[in-house]
């Protein structure tokens, strides 16, 4: 399997959400863009960087440390803003999702696929 297949999986959802509106499709937009491209990003810094960022607590903290280190910061903070979407679509079921943040998301994730593959 490859990360991209989680963003592809997104965007299909997106496609898909325009003919069947549902809440836990929003959140698994959510859920799928933000593990997509997390898990792209670790993958090109760490072949970049010739490091392994252990698949820890420390995890998704040292992958935004380093984007931040690497691309500038405005890109770590795009990756925090969906790792908190992801936690709020995850655990916070008293939050509407709708389809104005998945689609952001997703947007906000392809952005930074994009900047790391122009990049890295």
């Amino acid at each position: 399997m490859y990360p991209e297949e989680f963003i592809e999986i997104a965007e299909e959802l997106v496609r898909w959400k325009t003919h069947y509106v549902s809440e836990v499709c929003s959140r698994t937009i959510v859920n799928r863009a933000y593990i997509g491209s997390l898990l792209i990003i670790a993958m090109r810094l760490q072949s970049s960087l010739n490091v392994k960022f252990p698949r820890s607590s420390g995890f998704y903290a040292n992958i935004e440390e380093e984007l931040g280190k690497t691309i500038g910061h405005r890109a770590s903070q795009k990756l925090a803003q969906l790792r908190s979407w992801r936690l709020d679509a995850d655990y916070d079921l008293d939050i509407l999702f709708n389809s104005p943040i998945a689609k952001e998301s997703l947007i906000i994730a392809n952005e930074l696929i994009t900047m790391v593959k122009e990049k890295i």
